[in-house]
C-alpha cells in the first residue's frame, strides 16, 4: 500500500475491515489461530496512513479498533510467558514478534 495514494476514509475502512470482518486479521487470529502477515501489514499500513493524514491522531473508532487488535495480541503473548522459544509453533512466534513490534512502537523515550 502506498500511503500517499490512500485517503483517510479508505484507511479507516481497511482498519475497520481487519478488526470487524469475519475475514479480517482479528477474526482469523481469534477464531482460526491464524496470524495472517498480509492482513497484519495492511492493518498497520492503514494505521500509519491515518496517523500521517490526521496529524498523529486517530479518531475514537479507529482507536477502539486498534486497541482491540493490540489487546488480542497481548493476550496471546501472555500465554507464551515462560515457554522456551524452541517449543513455539509458527503462530506463537508470529505473536511474539507482533508483541515486540507493538512494544517498540509504543516504547517511551523518557
Amino acid at each position: 500500500m502506498v500511503l500517499d495514494k490512500v485517503g483517510p476514509q479508505e484507511s479507516a475502512d481497511i482498519l475497520f475491515y481487519e478488526v470487524q470482518s469475519p475475514d479480517g486479521f482479528l477474526a482469523l487470529l481469534e477464531s482460526s489461530r491464524e496470524f495472517d502477515v498480509e492482513h497484519w501489514q495492511r492493518l498497520w499500513d492503514a494505521v500509519a496512513s491515518l496517523l500521517s493524514q490526521q496529524n498523529g491522531k486517530l479518531d475514537i473508532w479507529s482507536t477502539f479498533d486498534l486497541n482491540r487488535v493490540i489487546e488480542a495480541i497481548q493476550a496471546h503473548g501472555l500465554r507464551l510467558v515462560g515457554r522456551p522459544y524452541d517449543g513455539l509453533d509458527d503462530f506463537e512466534k508470529a505473536v511474539l514478534e507482533a508483541n515486540m513490534f507493538i512494544n517498540n512502537i509504543f516504547a517511551s523515550d523518557t
